[in-house]
């Protein structure tokens, strides 16, 4: 139960209580200082009055929640479109894009309305498809996740990622939010300082002369 519902269920259930509580002593108070009246009458008024300040009271209380959820959403949103790593909402299963912030607009080179009409796939090369894919089908929604691996920008250029998603909902849909950190000169650091050890490791092994640094 959302918490404004509960507030709202709880404040009721209080004002119907008082109501209740106090109900046969007003009635006779009434009675007194209007002696004509009807007692069904009274009645009536009484429990128009009662449904009249409990709606008022329901309708701040809705209001004043409703004023500050939207105050702690406009800053979200502000958190995520103006974050400066690249992120971005897709929907769960059909992996279309559903919201994409500006560093990540820059970063790959299209623009948000292209994003929409595209899905995750889109910005991987076509030969790493399966396997993402194949990600994709093992990852548990509900788990968070973090994985390396190579995107490709709007221009075909690839480069390497860290990426980092947990589950979410957006506007009613089952998501994942993603943040995706550039490592690509890290990665390509460690492949060339691989390479150069590897070289050398072949190089020790065909020569018998001494390597001098």
């Amino acid at each position: 139960m959302s918490h404004t519902a509960l507030k709202t269920a709880s404040l009721f259930l209080i004002c119907g209580l008082v109501w209740l509580a106090g109900y046969n002593r007003l009635l006779v108070r009434l009675t007194t200082f209007f002696p004509r009246t009807h007692p069904g009458l009274l009645q009536y008024f009484m429990n128009a009055a009662f449904i009249a300040v409990s709606a008022v009271l329901i309708y701040l209380v809705i209001r004043h929640d409703f004023s500050r959820n939207n105050a702690y959403f406009s800053q979200y949103r502000h958190l995520f479109y103006e974050h400066p790593v690249p992120m971005w909402i897709y929907q769960w299963g059909t992996l279309k894009f559903l919201a994409v912030n500006d560093a990540a607009a820059k970063k790959y080179g299209y623009t948000r309305k292209e994003f929409e009409k595209m899905d995750i796939l889109s910005i991987r090369d076509p030969s790493s498809i399966p396997a993402v894919l194949a990600d994709v089908n093992r990852t548990n929604k509900n788990i968070d996740y973090r994985g390396i691996w190579q995107h490709k920008k709007k221009n075909g250029e690839l480069f390497y990622v860290e990426l980092y998603s947990h589950y979410t909902r957006y506007n009613g849909k089952e998501a994942r939010i993603v943040m995706a950190i550039d490592i690509d000169s890290e990665v390509r650091s460690t492949i060339r300082a691989k390479d150069i050890g590897t070289r050398y490791e072949l190089l020790a092994q065909v020569t018998q002369d001494c390597i001098y640094y």
